[in-house]
């Protein structure tokens, strides 16, 4: 893998862990009816905490997956492009 791909792939990742959040937010207000728990001063529920922080990873892993699986496409259909175009 080329430098240029590893730093498509590392910027994905790092978009996809912004939208992630944002998503696992509005998720969580819209299922509850109540602000995302951020515990800053212990004085948030156990059971919310844990439940948020399983709603995020799950959303997390799946926002990343999906996004390297289209920045993997990408990068081989360009590379592939780019083959056909040298051999032309």
């Amino acid at each position: 893998m080329n430098v240029f791909a590893k730093l498509v792939s590392l910027g994905a990742v790092a978009a996809s862990g912004f939208v992630a959040t944002k998503i696992a937010d509005k998720s969580w207000t819209r299922i509850t009816g109540n602000e995302p728990p951020k515990d800053q001063d212990g004085q948030d529920a156990l059971v919310q905490v844990l439940a948020f922080t399983v709603l995020s990873a799950g959303i997390a892993a799946l926002v990343q997956h999906f996004v390297l699986r289209s920045t993997n496409n990408l990068l081989t259909k360009a590379k592939e492009a780019g083959e056909e175009a040298q051999q032309s």
